[in-house]
């Protein structure tokens, strides 16, 4: 991680690595009983996709590239909840 972000604080990166691992878990789960798509107009769905860049933003783990693409992220996960869209996983 010290190659991608530089020098981090380790409690904060296990919160956001715990973030991601449950929002990759969400997005992607394992097993047949797995929905076959993704619901972005629930605000739940929102929050979960949301909370791992919030609490990047506040520990301050992004540099300026990251920040760049993860505001871009957060830009095109905003649009899918303002349309309510359902998107098929493949």
């Amino acid at each position: 991680m010290k190659r991608v972000f530089g020098k981090i604080n380790q409690t904060y990166a296990r919160k956001v690595i715990t973030l991601v691992v449950r929002l990759f878990a969400a997005m992607w789960p394992e097993g047949s009983t797995a929905k076959n798509s993704i619901d972005f107009g629930k605000p739940r769905t929102l929050n979960m996709l949301r909370a791992p860049w919030q609490e990047a933003f506040r520990s301050k783990l992004l540099t300026p590239n990251h920040l760049f693409v993860s505001r871009a992220e957060m830009g095109l996960i905003n649009l899918l909840y303002a349309l309510n869209e359902v998107l098929q996983r493949v």
